[in-house]
């Protein structure tokens, strides 16, 4: 968070590593703000790092717990007024912190860039993941149009961005004065209404890309940000340009299984050699520009075990660190299930036990280096990603159904957010002409209804849910949304009209539902997926004996 002078960005940058792993990662977001704009606004960074710490808990709760013992299992937003540095060079400490997180959340008010370390922490995460970290980690909310606009002049945040145009979120009213948007309703027991409308989109989207980094194979510890001060190139610090992977010698009984993984990584556009037993004593040289050092093993006996315990697998290691090559580049590569004519004894098999730790397997070794393409997605819109969802259009009520489709949208992905459904699924909201039904038209198709109690009276309401149960065969769930306005807002729930009748706010865009009435929205989606899910099983053909 710094001064918006040039000296913000220096002459030169250490080149960005990798993006965190979740499982790596110290802190799941970072958020930078300026204390004074939390003052201000009645702690907003506050109840916003709690609110989005508690619906990232809630939405990867199963994800979480399939994680191995001893990798991170928790949601954690770092806020330096609450877990901020106590000690050392807070410069230091900054870049540590930035380096080792998942995401990053700029919180932009009137004070931003008069703080002296905002920029600062801004710059350090460019510094450490370049364009792709602003590309796919960086979150910016802005708090107030005026302080936005005077932060993208600035020349601090032009040498960052560097010509991009770099996407924002508001979270501030869109009227004469221009507030921000509160976190919390007035009651304080949930998120407002209006913060809801803009937090949705980052959440899913966080839930999204952290779902897809634990998928993503095993997580091996990333080099340090910066080499060592006095390294020379290719000492502590990746090179620019990536150099071989090497596979180190191994006993001949894994040598197919070796020369067969090399082949694959190679033809994924990765450079490859491996080494033979005379690379043994050959003082390595390879090693200087390697990017890494893969060594195969199994349970047999090391090769020239004479000269020291681990034998061919100890050697290699040592060579490769006395070059002050990066320990997370050295991948053990566990290849067990390839038998070995001569048990490892004693001494050794301690040695491979040791090695075993975090080693990879043949899966995961592709995984990084020749990864499988990514599947094709399916846009056809067939029957198995749709889920019909029709909504009532009336010549009176003629664009209800769309705000109210797209409201509803959000509370279905929150639904397989909750169940842990996959999200390929999609809600289509779909306008139900009621008043032009006839009996020629069949609506089997449709996963649910909801018909609007908007002007009319309780007998057309009823004689149109009767109308709709007539057009299909099977049971679809349905439900009425009282809208009010036109209705009076009841202050007690509304007794069933044949279907459940919940409450809908009309006068905001898109339509929003009651908030003691979400549970029961939600309950309704319930019905409609598992309606969606009998009606795939009974067109699935059935095999005859």
């Amino acid at each position: 968070m710094g001064s918006t002078d040039s000296a913000v960005v220096p002459a030169q940058r250490p080149a960005p590593q990798e993006l965190v792993r979740f499982a790596q990662a110290d802190h799941t977001v970072f958020v930078s703000y300026a204390h004074a704009d939390n003052e201000l606004c009645g702690n907003w960074v506050g109840d916003f790092a709690n609110e989005l710490q508690q619906q990232l808990t809630a939405a990867l709760a199963r994800d979480l717990g399939r994680l191995p013992e001893g990798r991170s299992r928790e949601i954690s937003v770092h806020l330096s007024e609450q877990n901020g540095p106590v000690s050392g060079d807070l410069l230091n400490e900054l870049r540590s912190r930035v380096g080792s997180s998942f995401a990053m959340v700029i919180v932009v008010h009137d004070s931003y860039l008069d703080s002296p370390w905002c920029l600062k922490e801004l710059e350090l995460f460019h510094q450490a993941f370049g364009a792709q970290g602003l590309d796919q980690r960086l979150y910016v909310l802005a708090l107030s149009a005026a302080s936005i606009r005077k932060l993208e002049d600035s020349p601090g945040w032009k040498a960052v961005f560097n010509g991009r145009n770099q996407v924002w979120k508001s979270f501030f009213q869109n009227d004469v004065r221009g507030r921000y948007v509160p976190v919390l309703r007035p009651d304080g027991r949930a998120a407002s209404i209006e913060f809801e409308d803009g937090f949705e989109p980052i959440r899913r989207d966080l839930v999204t890309k952290i779902r897809r980094d634990l998928m993503a194979g095993p997580v091996r510890t990333p080099a340090p940000l910066l080499a060592p001060a006095g390294a020379k190139a290719g000492e502590g610090a990746a090179a620019d340009t990536p150099g071989p992977v090497l596979f180190g010698v191994c006993r001949p009984e894994l040598a197919d299984a070796v020369n067969r993984l090399a082949d694959q990584i190679q033809a994924a556009g990765q450079a490859v050699k491996v080494l033979a037993a005379e690379d043994l004593r050959s003082g390595f040289a390879d090693f200087a520009q390697a990017q890494a050092l893969v060594l195969p093993f199994n349970g047999g006996q090391p090769l020239d075990d004479d000269l020291s315990a681990g034998g061919h697998l100890a050697i290699q290691k040592r060579a490769w660190l006395k070059r002050k090559r990066p320990l997370a580049s050295l991948i053990t590569l566990d290849l067990g299930h390839i038998s070995a004519p001569h048990a490892a004894d004693d001494e050794n098999r301690a040695v491979i036990e040791e090695m075993k730790q975090g080693a990879f397997d043949e899966q995961a070794l592709l995984a990084r280096w020749a990864p499988a393409p990514a599947p094709e997605p399916d846009l056809s819109g067939g029957d198995d990603t749709v889920i019909r969802l029709y909504i009532e259009s009336n010549r009176i009520e003629r664009r209800e159904w769309k705000l109210l489709g797209r409201r509803i949208q959000d509370r279905w992905r929150q639904l397989l957010d909750r169940q842990q459904i996959d999200s390929h699924l999609r809600l289509r909201p779909l306008g139900l002409p009621v008043d032009e039904l006839d009996a020629s038209i069949s609506l089997d198709t449709a996963d649910g209804f909801i018909l609007l109690w908007g002007q009319k009276d309780k007998r057309s309401l009823l004689s149109q849910i009767n109308k709709v149960e007539k057009q299909t065969r099977d049971y679809v769930p349905g439900i009425v949304a009282f809208l009010s306005p036109p209705q009076p807002r009841p202050e007690e729930a509304v007794p069933a009209l044949g279907w459940e009748v919940l409450r809908f706010e009309s006068a905001k865009e898109p339509i929003w539902v009651d908030e003691e009435d979400r549970d029961d929205l939600c309950d309704f989606l319930s019905e409609v997926l598992a309606r969606h899910n009998r009606r795939k099983l009974a067109e699935t053909p059935r095999r005859v004996a």
